[in-house]
């Protein structure tokens, strides 16, 4: 495994990992994101 063969490796993905911002509020905030970009290219379509 990583973890054995390669410990630098491991604690920098584990250190990486946790940097990151899994919370609901980034989760929602990213989805609300993405619909407003559907929903663009999808009034970009129908002015086509």
């Amino acid at each position: 495994s990583l973890y054995e063969k390669n410990p630098g490796a491991w604690g920098k993905l584990v250190e990486t990992a946790m940097m990151g911002d899994y919370s609901w509020m980034n989760s929602a905030q990213e989805y609300i994101s993405l619909y407003k970009d559907l929903m663009s290219d999808q009034k970009d379509l129908e002015l086509q």
